[in-house]
């Protein structure tokens, strides 16, 4: 792999239908975790690219006294990492090469403060031991010093895992995503920490070569073969190589010119390693450190893409299981609906005015229950209280039903049917008696005078519309404006009988049949209708919950459906495209 091949992976990247999407959408959307993970792949894509023309970058991590600092000065001979304090200090010391010594402090102020050596560093750093304040105000600790062994190597001392802060993890790993190679160090004390795993494996995301070094090994009684592949067995997935040292050892024998402890402590080993591997072939080291982090985070991007892939089927599925579950529900609920108003109509509907008939023998009070009975506003009350018990029904049901369909309360969706009623109820005066009994005379004139109360009714409801809201979907059912005319036609026929020539009964048994007839026929259908329309709205408000939930992540399924078909697209390419560069 060459730099034109991974300028083409970020070529193929940027077709990316996730980030195509997120990068037009700053706001909350439904894939913040994948515009994380998204966002991390491509900023250590473009780091290692930049990172093609920097020197060899080394970066030391491992435990609080595993011995970082002590190896560091051990492979370079030269005493560039204070051994006593920053462990402590969770300090980020950067050593690099320069022909003369500059050493800063830089603070997270942008404040860069000058020191003059080596020396005065590691005697601030004694002063400063206990003052956690000072160290916290740190950024980095930057030291260019001339020895041979940095000529194309920055070596990189991070803080102690146990001393890793929030403070200073986001430099810590913007470290490790420009590191070359990170080099573990274990404390040999304490092997196989699940803590210290969890770490590595964090680690691996970004593709580096780690070599893992088991230092202090010359203070453990066991066989050292044996540790060794203990460590290969728990972590040999982790690591690209594997050594044993004994840093403390090395440096003891660099100062006291004991080439025998130097050569005891193992060190030698993991320096020609590094210089025959890494050092030497530096540029190629770095090419093939970056194809290896590159074709990782492929992989790894290939991963994303297909577990949203598998996120988002799954959610359009529920989504349409739901739907169709609730489409299921609102049709068995009208079907129920429908059965419920004609089993009222054949039974309760006008059964107890029937039975006051049957039992009045007053002819006077005949006709004035008669009337009262037969007239619009009496009858449109009890269609009305009717149609108000089956809205009440379909409400009841799909709250319940709602209820099941979420786990919370819906704080949006008011199913209260109180609705405001307009202060001007003066259309809703009906004719008086007077006009219906002077309708006996013509049933036409009758059914005009009732219909014409009516008609102002319907001019009332027609402004009504605008109280209309979910909580009163059910509304007030305005009976078709000839029902009035044609009760009263009843009426004025029934006025005309003979009730010398028919029997009593009779003719309230075919009053009843008349008028139920006409409801059967001209109003049922209607208040059947208008009822459906109801749940047919509770319906779209329920289903409608999917589309808030969605359009709080500000992105519609229709959206969703596209971006998922585009994604089988590109996890197709990229699938090829991995193949390639393997």
């Amino acid at each position: 792999m060459n730099l034109n091949n991974i300028n083409h992976v970020v070529e193929i990247l940027s077709n990316s239908p996730l980030r195509q999407y997120l990068e037009g959408n700053e706001s909350r959307t439904l894939f913040e975790e994948e515009r994380k993970v998204l966002n991390k792949i491509d900023d250590i894509i473009r780091t290692n690219i930049a990172n093609l023309q920097n020197p060899l970058k080394a970066v030391v991590l491992g435990e609080v006294k595993a011995g970082k600092s002590t190896l560091i000065n051990s492979l370079i001979q030269k005493e560039v990492a204070y051994t006593n304090v920053v462990e402590a200090t969770a300090a980020i010391v950067e050593v690099k090469y320069n022909k003369t010594e500059n050493i800063f402090i830089k603070f997270k102020n942008d404040e860069k403060r000058k020191i003059n050596s080596l020396v005065e560093l590691n005697k601030l750093m004694d002063e400063k031991r206990n003052n956690q304040e000072f160290f916290s105000k740190i950024e980095l600790i930057s030291i260019s010093t001339n020895t041979e062994r940095l000529k194309k190597i920055t070596i990189v001392d991070t803080p102690g895992l146990n001393t890793i802060t929030a403070e200073n993890t986001e430099r810590t790993e913007d470290y490790i995503k420009n590191a070359d190679v990170v080099l573990w160090v274990i404390n040999a004390h304490n092997l196989g920490q699940s803590d210290v795993i969890d770490k590595l494996e964090e680690i691996m995301e970004y593709g580096k070569t780690i070599i893992g070094i088991v230092n202090r090994i010359d203070e453990i009684d066991g066989d050292e073969d044996e540790i060794l592949e203990y460590v290969q067995e728990e972590m040999g997935y982790i690591f690209d190589e594997i050594f044993t040292t004994s840093a403390k050892k090395a440096w003891d024998g660099f100062i006291q010119n004991d080439n025998r402890k130097i050569e005891e402590s193992n060190i030698n080993n993991l320096y020609k390693f590094i210089i025959d591997n890494i050092e030497s072939n530096s540029e190629e080291f770095q090419m093939e450190s970056v194809e290896k982090s590159t074709i990782s985070q492929l992989d790894k991007d290939l991963y994303v893409h297909k577990n949203t892939k598998n996120k988002l089927d799954t959610m359009l599925n529920k989504i349409d299981e739901d739907l169709k579950s609730l489409n299921a529900f609102n049709n068995n609920l009208k079907q129920i609906t429908e059965n419920k108003m004609n089993d009222w109509l054949n039974g309760e509907f006008f059964k107890d005015e029937k039975n006051i008939l049957l039992t009045c023998d007053n002819k006077d009070e005949y006709s004035k229950i008669l009337k009262q009975y037969t007239g619009s506003q009496y009858i449109e009350q009890i269609i009305n209280t009717q149609y108000n018990k089956m809205g009440k029904y379909i409400m009841d049901e799909w709250q319940k039903r709602s209820q099941q369909f979420i786990e919370r309360k819906i704080d949006n969706v008011d199913f209260s049917i109180s609705a405001d009623i307009p202060e001007n109820t003066n259309a809703l005066q009906l004719t008086s008696d007077d006009e219906i009994l002077d309708g006996a005379k013509n049933g036409g004139i009758a059914a005009g005078a009732v219909g014409l109360g009516l008609a102002g009714y319907a001019a009332w409801l027609g402004p009504a519309a605008y109280y209309v809201t979910i909580g009163s979907a059910v509304g007030v059912f305005l009976p078709p404006l000839l029902i009035a005319g044609a009760i009263g036609g009843a009426v004025l026929s029934y006025l005309k009988r003979d009730k010398q020539r028919a029997k009593h009964y009779s003719q309230v048994e075919v009053l009843v049949k008349a008028i139920k007839n006409i409801v059967r026929d001209d109003i049922l259908p209607d208040m059947i209708d208008k009822l459906n329309e109801c749940s047919d709205y509770y319906y779209e408000c329920t289903s409608g919950i999917i589309s808030d939930i969605l359009s709080q992540c500000n992105i519609s399924k229709e959206e969703v459906e596209d971006i998922n078909n585009d994604l089988s697209k590109y996890i197709k390419n990229l699938e090829i495209e991995v193949i390639d560069f393997k």
